[in-house]
C-alpha cells in the first residue's frame, strides 16, 4: 500500500484474481434455511462493521484532538488498512460459514464406491490477504478410498487441494498426490495440521528492522563481546530481503530508529 504523501503512483490490483461468475439479473429464490442463514450472517456482518467503524472514527477525533502533530496522513492509512484487515477477516469468516462445513451424514459412499464415515469435525487454520481464518469442516474417514477430497469435501469445494493428480504404484494401489494450489507439491497430512495455504497474490508480511542503536539490540548483544554480528546492519538486512520478497511501502519510526517493511513475496 503506498502513501499520498510519499507522492508514488497508485498501485495497481492483481488482474488474476479469482472472482464469482456473473449471475442473472433475476434468479430463483434461496431455500428458507439457506435464506435464514444469509439474514443471519448478514446481521452480524452490519453489526462488526458499526462497531469497526465507531472504534475507527472515535480513535482519529480523539487523535486529532489529544494528538494533532501525531495524526498524520500516513498515520491515518495504516490505522485504516488495520481496520479494513480486521474487518475483512470478519466478513470472509462469516461469508465462509454460509457453506457450512461439508457434512454429508454419519457416512456417505464416495464416487470411489467406498463407504465413507464420519470421523470428526475439524479445524482448518487458512492464511488468506485479510489474515487467518478458520474453518470448520467433517472429516470422514475409510481406508480403501485415497482420495483426500471424498474424506474432506469442504476442503474441495473451497478449492483448497488444487487437482488431484493419481498415479498407480507397483502394487495396482492408487495413491493421490495432492497439487499446492500455489504450485509445487502439498503433503498428505491430518486434516487441520497440515500447513495453511498461503497465495502468493495476496500474501504479505510487515517485518521490523531494529538498529543497532536500539535498547533492545543493545541488550541482546551486550553479552556477546565487541564486534559480535558484524552483519548486523541495515543495509544487508534490506539486501537479504529483497532476495525473497519486494518492499512494497518502508516506513521509519523516527530517525535513525526502527525500520518498518511492508513486504510480498517475490514471484
Amino acid at each position: 500500500m503506498t502513501s499520498v504523501a510519499r507522492g508514488r503512483g497508485e498501485r495497481r490490483a492483481p488482474t488474476n484474481v479469482p472472482r464469482l461468475p456473473v449471475l442473472p439479473g433475476v434468479s430463483a429464490p434461496l431455500p428458507a434455511a439457506v435464506e435464514e442463514h444469509r439474514r443471519r450472517a448478514l446481521g452480524v456482518a452490519l453489526d462488526v462493521m458499526r462497531i469497526s467503524l465507531s472504534v475507527l472514527f472515535l480513535r482519529v477525533a480523539q487523535c486529532l484532538t489529544l494528538h494533532p502533530r501525531h495524526c498524520t496522513l500516513a498515520a491515518l492509512e495504516g490505522e485504516l488498512r488495520e481496520t479494513l484487515l480486521a474487518l475483512g477477516a470478519t466478513l470472509l469468516t462469516e461469508l465462509v460459514r454460509l457453506r457450512g462445513t461439508g457434512d454429508l451424514g454419519p457416512t456417505y459412499t464416495c464416487s470411489c464406491g467406498v463407504r465413507l464415515v464420519r470421523k470428526e469435525l475439524a479445524v482448518l487454520q487458512q492464511r488468506t490477504w485479510f489474515g487467518t481464518i478458520t474453518l470448520e469442516r467433517a472429516v470422514y474417514a475409510g481406508a480403501a478410498c485415497h482420495v483426500r477430497a471424498h474424506h474432506v469435501p469442504l476442503d474441495a469445494a473451497w478449492g483448497l487441494l488444487g487437482t488431484d493428480a493419481s498415479a498407480a504404484t507397483a502394487d495396482g494401489v492408487t495413491v493421490v498426490a495432492l497439487p499446492d494450489p500455489d504450485g509445487g507439491t502439498l503433503a498428505p497430512v491430518a486434516p487441520g495440521t497440515g500447513p495453511a495455504r498461503l497465495a502468493p497474490a495476496f500474501a504479505a508480511v510487515v517485518v521490523e528492522f531494529p538498529p543497532r542503536e536500539d535498547e533492545m539490540v543493545k541488550s541482546l548483544l551486550s553479552g556477546k563481546g565487541p564486534g559480535a554480528n558484524p552483519d548486523y546492519d541495515l543495509d544487508n538486512f534490506e539486501r537479504l530481503l529483497a532476495e525473497s520478497f519486494t518492499v512494497e511501502r518502508r516506513e521509519q519510526l523516527e530517525p535513525g530508529g526502527r525500520v518498518l517493511y511492508l513486504a510480498t513475496p517475490s514471484s
